[in-house]
């Protein structure tokens, strides 16, 4: 036995049931989502830099195929360094899946593609690999950003006309498609959207069927929480909630699609698209790999980033329009796993109240299912040396456990250390991990999730024991009814 003793805990099963939801939680049956409308692929950031990343687009592409898709909508970023090389390889790979626009079985299938902020990008130049991927070709001539070149590759490559929005109609339901631009006196950012108030109410679109809108920057304080890095300026929030049946379709952000809070309602209706790329985590865990966990060597940063870059997280969505209701498919088309739930959204849910829809944030932070631990999951405690994301060797408590899979997947884990004294049991430190398979959606069972605690996390001499609680993307936790738990004095070693 260690100096420092191993502890055990039995983490009870509990309720929550999975499936999809309404606003009062319970189950939607297929009947009630009426007739079949509209088949559309939800894709954003596919980033393609070489001709070799077409294969994983192609992929997506066909998958939709398969599927029986009226549409592909993409939003942006798809000329990963904002070359016209690049913007030619995603439409060779388009007009590859979908000759002269058209499925295998030769139903008419939309382009519904727009720009994001890496197809302006110019900042690409100081980059070892730049001319290699430049290919000796003139970068004026190469980089859309400049001149006439966002209009006339588009229109060379795709052999449609060009603006940066475009309004389109797929089997009676309207699109619109905000190119990113930059530069220009009234959206030096890429942020605003002048002119687009005006646009929509020109359409006079019937306030009873949904409208869907896109563009790469998630609209403002919608989908997560506040100081979220990659947020619009605040216009198309303020222009769409006047209209509480828009469904507003962005990119930008590469959160993986396990983040439940990726569909959202309030005035209206928002879901943040994922990369086919590579995906993001939330900030300030011990392994996130967030833009937001700046400077890198945070202190939270205990353990090495959780894998990405790999090309086993290619998430997408596919969206089908009832005649009630609208349903979205969470996938990962590396792995063809589904990433969770379906999401639901009945259309009469779009008359009520804001914070009564079953996607607003304080209705799903009730519906959300709650992972629960099977019974008889075993917590131990290992005393180890590693490294920090720094490289700093540290010596750690390694907590490790078996993932959470009973009523739902778990989103990521509590791990916090109590100390007992007596009637009183303290929280001393919280940490937050994410599961090895949080990208992927593919699990090894023999494979525990860990979380570390430096050794000087722990005091020596105290009644202290590791708790360990599943949560869900709303930070609801698994409940642990009748956990037993080993609670003794804590020494380190002298040495491993």
């Amino acid at each position: 036995m260690q100096n420092r003793r191993e502890f055990i805990g039995t983490l009870g099963a509990a309720v929550a049931a999975a499936g999809t939801v309404r606003a009062d939680g319970k189950p939607v049956a297929r009947e009630e989502l009426g007739a079949e409308r509209l088949r559309i692929g939800l894709l954003a950031d596919i980033h393609l830099t070489v001709e070799g990343h077409r294969t994983y687009f192609e992929k997506a592409l066909r998958d939709f195929d398969k599927w029986k898709c009226d549409g592909v909508l993409i939003c942006g970023d798809i000329a990963d360094y904002g070359l016209q090389q690049q913007l030619k390889y995603v439409a060779d790979a388009w007009w590859s899946v979908f000759p002269d626009g058209k499925g295998s079985d030769g139903r008419p299938v939309a382009n519904l593609i727009h720009y994001g902020d890496h197809d302006s990008a110019t900042w690409y130049d100081k980059r070892v690999e730049y001319p290699k991927v430049l290919g000796g070709a003139d970068e004026r001539d190469s980089l859309l950003f400049y001149g006439e070149n966002h209009k006339k590759y588009w229109e060379m490559y795709f052999h449609e006309p060009f603006s940066y929005y475009q309004v389109k109609t797929v089997k009676g339901y309207t699109f619109i498609l905000n190119h990113f631009r930059r530069g220009t006196p009234d959206n030096r950012e890429g942020n605003n959207a002048p002119g687009l108030e005006e646009l929509v109410a020109g359409l006079k679109l019937d306030p009873d069927k949904p409208f869907f809108y896109s563009q790469h920057r998630p609209a403002r304080d919608t989908n997560y929480l506040p100081g979220t890095w990659g947020q619009d300026a605040g216009d198309t929030t303020r222009i769409f909630s006047k209209y509480p049946n828009a469904v507003f379709l962005s990119g930008h952000i590469h959160r993986s699609l396990f983040d439940d809070r990726s569909m959202w309602q309030g005035a209206f209706n928002s879901v943040q698209v994922p990369s086919l790329s590579y995906n993001c985590t939330r900030p300030g865990r011990e392994n996130s790999y967030a833009p937001e966990d700046r400077p890198a060597h945070a202190p939270f940063q205990t353990m090495p980033r959780i894998p990405v870059h790999t090309g086993k997280d290619r998430h997408g969505i596919f969206m089908t329009v009832y005649e009630k209701g609208i349903v979205f498919k969470r996938w990962n088309f590396a792995t063809d796993v589904s990433l969770g739930e379906y999401w639901v959204v009945p259309f009469s849910s779009f008359r009520l109240p804001p914070d009564k829809k079953p996607y607003s944030p304080k209705v799903r932070a009730k519906t959300c299912p709650v992972p629960q631990f099977a019974p008889g999951a075993e917590v131990s405690v290992a005393f180890t040396e590693g490294e920090d994301r720094s490289k700093a060797k540290h010596r750690f408590f390694q907590v490790e456990f078996p993932p959470a899979r009973t009523a739902a997947r778990a989103d990521e884990y509590s791990v916090t250390l109590e100390l007992r004294r007596c009637d009183l049991v303290r929280t001393l430190v919280e940490r937050r991990v994410f599961a090895p398979d949080y990208m992927t959606g593919v699990a090894d069972p023999a494979t525990p999730v860990t979380c570390r605690f430096p050794e000087a996390d722990v005091p020596e001499g105290w009644d202290l024991r590791f708790v360990v609680r599943p949560m869900n993307a709303y930070a609801v936790a698994g409940i642990r009814q009748g956990a037993p738990s080993a609670v003794n004095a804590v020494k380190a070693p002298e040495s491993l």
